[in-house]
């Protein structure tokens, strides 16, 4: 009898065009809700709003699933000419990531806001690639404002903070 070890579990990232990748490159099943997908790739773009967890099989031996990554479809928002903004990961248990490229402004400012109205963080100067830490606020829905060095509204995001 030959005794085989289990494969390590892989882990789901996020890059700045939304796709979603394993830490592992081959032998890889998707599944979004628990269900199984078709696809099998180390990179994958999700189209559908879930849960996505993966889990690989080597030699036979399956690992264990990975930890659910739920997947926001709108946390990309593509503006025009090539232009996006990127807020990951959304929902967020308190840093959040915030990528953008943008033709004019090198830097934009963000105002975070809650449901009732009351602007409850605020960064003057942000570049794109930079971390955000909102642990201290309360669980719930926000609105993502972002606006150019000329006060322009560029772009409106919500995000759930557990």
């Amino acid at each position: 009898m030959k005794v085989k070890s289990l494969p390590n579990a892989p882990v789901i990232t996020r890059d700045a065009e939304g796709n979603l990748i394993s830490s592992l490159t081959s032998g890889l099943t998707w599944f979004r809700d628990n269900s199984k997908i078709s696809d099998t790739t180390q990179r994958i773009k999700p189209t559908i709003n879930g849960n996505y967890s993966l889990k690989v099989t080597v030699d036979g031996c399956s690992s264990l699933m990975s930890a659910n990554y739920f997947y926001l479809s709108t946390a990309l928002a593509n503006l025009y000419n090539g232009e996006y903004f990127v807020v990951s990961p959304n929902p967020s248990s308190g840093s959040i990531s915030i990528v953008y490229k943008l033709s004019n402004p090198k830097t934009v400012s963000l105002t975070v806001i809650d449901l009732n109205g009351k602007a409850v963080y605020l960064s003057k100067k942000i570049h794109s690639g930079e971390k955000i830490n909102l642990s201290g606020l309360s669980n719930g829905l926000y609105i993502l404002q972002f606006v150019d060095q000329f006060g322009k509204l560029v772009n409106v995001q919500k995000l759930i903070k557990y």
